[in-house]
């Protein structure tokens, strides 16, 4: 029985789809679909149509291969079979806006097979191709695949995860579990679909929730970092004779301080954010002219150092974790990548860094998928610049783009395909003499150019914030710029009447409703993201002699008349002798 489940499994990966195909009937395990599918990916619905009935689904982390298409038009009319069992009235029940899936795929040269699969409710979806397009189609619903698995979309996203990296074995189906589909999707709000599509709506202040605040001699050039219960954060020594840092954690309901690390008073002036993962804190330390700095592992729920890498260079760069590995770039010593459990050395970028290969990397890399992403500026040792893509396993280059006239100290980011950064001179508290910034936009997949904007007056430091449809990226020049993502056409620009360093913040999806992005001087503003027009502005730090040099984080809250959105922020205030960071609260309804 279950040799021929594998067999009958093949076969249906295997045969081109016809234009009637019949509903499986006989149990396949989990196991064989996992093994023969060629790509493994979750996607997110961004526009489901009822009446045509068809939907678009957006690419959103591949789990298994990587797939070339990052949008997918699927026809929802289904086959014969489909229609037969009425089994899309029951779908269109059980998908939305914004739902995510997991799809398992055998692709081939010109056609491919889809079972598609979103908390218990399985389905199929037929490729064809049509000159350089895939054509995607409904076949219809498997209700028998529920013996196959049943849970929830993000129970099956951490089972492929988990089988997929060898930690653990594929569930058993279960051959007793009737037919069926899973639960009906809670539809989206009309509030809510009408503010992400539209602009129409507006975002209000409510509230400042708590500050958290130490005086003397301080000041902060890491961004908060929230996650679950707790946030935490770098703060600066700024004495004479003791540049150091200490790290933070604080209580998220309320701002109460729980635990700091400091290294024994050892610990060097942090540029870098910290990043969680797994329940471990990974952050680095040191400013540019700083040598032998560490990556530091901790305990992320008591402080408890776990382990500690040094560089020869300084680590400014935010760690990223992926895989059971913890990626960073390390100033003139390039790239590193560490086994994120016991901090032992995998590989690094350049290999044997020397007068001709060296790199200078300080930007926060980019992990998607099995490639990372990243970008080099300058420093006295290394003039080189480059946008170079890795496989996240080996460290060796997939391609390098080297037709750069700036340096990139804005982070990569890369989205449906694309890849974009910020190039400029400079200094991030200070400009060059003859200022220049621009915006790059490559092909993730070849690191060939697509466009690049250049009409900013001053450089890019900070991280662009990408949607289905638009690059939002803050320049020293003071204006927040929003472009189109496939042209780089500018569809609008912000004054904020002082530099621009962190990367602006979103919220909203597929395409963001609004933008949240700091000046220099003090004030926050919220941007709505089709228009650019104000929703808010927080201006409390502007008359305190502030220096906000940290990148926003936003955090929302689905409510049924609309969303709750936490933004935490900090800032040296009275000319570096306080630091203060706030949780303020918004709604948008």
């Amino acid at each position: 029985m279950r040799r021929s489940a594998g067999l009958l499994l093949l076969l249906a990966f295997l045969v081109p789809a016809p234009t009637a195909q019949a509903v499986i009937a006989y149990v396949i395990p989990l196991k064989a679909m996992l093994q023969q599918s060629t790509h493994i990916c979750t996607v997110k619905v961004e526009n489901l149509d009822p009446a045509r009935p068809g939907m678009i689904l957006i690419v959103a982390e591949d789990l298994k291969g990587k797939l070339d298409t990052r949008r997918m038009a699927v026809n929802l009319k289904g086959d014969s079979e489909a229609e037969k069992l009425k089994h899309v009235p029951e779908l269109l029940k059980r998908l939305s806006n914004g739902m995510p899936i997991v799809l398992f795929i055998k692709l081939e040269k010109s056609k491919a097979t889809v079972f598609a699969f979103t908390n218990g409710t399985w389905f199929q979806i037929s490729g064809q191709k049509d000159g350089e397009e895939m054509r995607w189609s409904l076949l219809h619903g498997e209700p028998g695949l529920r013996r196959t698995f049943k849970g929830t979309t993000a129970e099956m996203s951490e089972v492929v995860r988990a089988v997929l990296a060898g930690k653990k074995q594929p569930p058993a189906p279960d051959e007793k579990e009737k037919p069926g589909f899973g639960p009906e999707a809670k539809p989206l709000e009309k509030k809510t679909q009408g503010a992400a599509r539209t602009g129409k709506e507006k975002a209000v202040l409510e509230r400042t929730v708590w500050t958290f605040q130490k005086v003397g001699n301080c000041d902060l050039a890491s961004s908060p970092l929230v996650s679950e219960d707790k946030v935490y954060v770098g703060l600066l020594n700024t004495s004479v004779f003791d540049r150091s840092s200490t790290l933070h954690c604080l209580e998220r309901a309320t701002g109460k301080e729980l635990w700091t690390f400091n290294n024994g008073g050892q610990l060097k002036p942090m540029f870098s954010t910290p990043c969680v993962a797994n329940g471990k804190l990974y952050f680095g330390e040191g400013f540019h002219e700083n040598a032998g700095c560490k990556l530091y592992c901790l305990d992320a729920k008591t402080g408890k150092k776990q382990w500690d890498f040094e560089t020869d260079s300084h680590v400014e760069s935010t760690p990223q974790v992926a895989q059971g590995k913890v990626v960073f770039g390390a100033g003139d010593d390039g790239l590193y990548c560490l086994d994120a459990v016991s901090g032992k050395k995998l590989w690094q970028y350049p290999e044997k860094p020397d007068a001709k290969t060296g790199l200078h990397i300080d930007a926060t890399p980019c992990v998607d998928g099995q490639h990372v992403y990243g970008c080099s500026g300058v420093s006295r040792t290394y003039q080189r610049l480059q946008v170079f893509c890795l496989d996240l396993k080996t460290g060796k280059k997939i391609w390098t783009q080297e037709a750069i006239d700036l340096p990139c100290w804005g982070s990569p980011t890369v989205c449906n395909g694309v890849l974009c950064v910020g190039l400029g001179n400079g200094r991030i508290t200070l400009s060059d003499s003859s200022p220049r910034g621009a915006l790059l936009c490559l092909d993730a997949a070849t690191g060939k150019k697509l466009w690049r904007f250049d009409a900013m007056k001053d450089a890019v430091h900070g991280k662009p914030a990408v949607d289905a449809g638009r690059v939002y990226v803050g320049s020293r020049d003071g204006f927040c710029y929003c472009l189109n993502r496939k042209t780089g056409r500018l569809l609008w620009k912000k004054d904020l009447k002082s530099p621009i360093v962190g990367g602006p913040a979103l919220a909203g999806t597929p395409e963001a409703t609004t933008v949240y992005v700091a000046a220099t001087h003090g004030e926050v503003y919220c941007l709505n993201a089709v228009t650019g027009e104000e929703c808010w502005v927080f201006k409390e730090l502007s008359n305190q002699a502030a220096t906000l040099l940290t990148t926003l984080t936003v955090r929302v809250h689905k409510l049924a008349e609309g969303e709750r959105r936490e933004i935490y922020l900090g800032a040296g205030v009275q000319n570096q002798t306080c630091v203060v960071v706030y949780r303020l609260q918004e709604r948008w309804q």
